[in-house]
């Protein structure tokens, strides 16, 4: 009966079947046949409905609390132009799969390869693309060396939900100035090719059901990248709040673009440090900003010599706010825009102020009713 629903493709009685007899059939290998069987005929529906079954089975299998999603696919193993429709998109039906997302920072206390001759391929959900860290590298330096790039427009939102209905694992879209090949590999190589950037969960894993991404969206190339959005603002910065400079930056030297963007969110537990309180924010050049005392930023030798735009351009300092998270440690809010500390005349006022432009990836401005009112 399972084999005629098979054949029809017909979904809901296939799915009707399949939980009626789920008793009946114990032996998942029974189940992985009906599936290479259902790939065969390219039944969509009824493959998706096995695979899934399959998938609830091994998640039964393991301690779920260890893992951010699981998931059956296939590898990707053709090398057609990215049009394909049909479940398959190859011959080999070996290439099954089931996807183990494991959480950052997690252990997985008995990892298996297989599940009855289905491998699977563990992802670990971190936040970050090193293919994408490269592509930004790479764009910094031909800035750096004014290396003229071709840009584009991004995707329209109407574009957006198609294609995030239509895939799944679909992450999100970036525009980008390079497009890169054949990343991990010897010959990796960046072509200077504004594309569309489609961030996916597994690069080369398709969802069972699901077909390739598109090749071009609007005219435009696109490219493919492993890679979760994270939402990295880490704590909310308020006035009075505390604020710390290492005395020896930590990891911040000539931070790249990249970098700036946020893409560097590593806490460090300072040893030696100078630490002040945020005075007020501000708009700097159109961006959030703080105030802070200079004395706090920069050292005495740094004050004296008034330190130039030129100066803090080229030797950047970045600030840090205590983590909500982590005790004892501090994460990166800011780097220094500017400062005024004038030599002491010996007579009237002075200054002690420096300007500091948040992080917008990792921290934001907050401001509450009473502040807000002067009360």
């Amino acid at each position: 009966m399972q084999q005629t629903a098979v054949n029809t493709d017909e979904d809901l009685a296939f799915r009707y079947v399949l939980g009626y007899s789920k008793n009946l059939i114990g032996n998942v290998d029974v189940l992985h046949q009906l599936l290479i069987y259902a790939i065969k005929l390219k039944n969509t529906n009824c493959a998706k409905a096995v695979a899934w079954e399959i998938t609830r089975r091994f998640s039964s299998s393991v301690l779920i609390t260890q893992y951010h999603d699981i998931w059956p696919a296939f590898q990707c193993a053709c090398k057609t132009n990215n049009t394909l429709v049909d479940v398959s998109c190859s011959a080999n039906m070996s290439k099954v799969v089931i996807v183990a997302e494991v959480k950052k920072g997690e252990t997985v206390l008995s990892r298996i390869c297989s599940f009855h001759g289905i491998p699977i391929i563990y992802k670990e959900v971190n936040g970050q693309s090193k293919e994408a860290m490269c592509i930004v590298k790479h764009v910094y330096g031909l800035e750096v060396a004014n290396t003229p790039l071709s840009t584009i427009k991004g995707v329209s939102s109407g574009d957006a939900k198609k294609y995030f209905a239509k895939h799944s694992k679909l992450s999100m879209f970036s525009k980008s100035h390079l497009k890169s090949k054949g990343f991990g590999h010897e010959h990796h190589k960046f072509e200077c090719v504004p594309c569309i950037q489609l961030f996916c969960r597994a690069k080369g894993l398709i969802p069972i059901g699901e077909s390739h991404f598109p090749e071009q969206i609007s005219s435009i190339q696109t490219d493919i990248l492993e890679g979760y959005p994270q939402f990295n603002a880490q704590s909310d910065i308020r006035i009075g709040a505390q604020i710390m400079v290492p005395t020896v930056q930590v990891n911040q030297q000539n931070r790249p673009s990249h970098q700036q963007a946020g893409i560097n969110t590593e806490e460090i537990i300072p040893l030696d440090k100078r630490c002040g309180t945020i005075g007020g924010f501000l708009r700097y050049h159109g961006e959030d900003a703080f105030l802070t005392c200079a004395h706090v930023i920069c050292d005495w030798k740094s004050l004296v010599q008034a330190k130039s735009g030129i100066d803090i351009h080229d030797n950047p300092v970045t600030i840090f706010c205590p983590s909500v998270n982590s005790s004892g440690k501090m994460f990166p809010c800011g780097q220094l825009a500017g400062l005024a500390f004038p030599p002491d005349q010996g007579m009237g006022s002075s200054v002690d102020a420096a300007i500091v432009r948040i992080d917008q990836a990792l921290a934001r401005s907050f401001i509450d009713a009473k502040e807000q009112s002067g009360i």
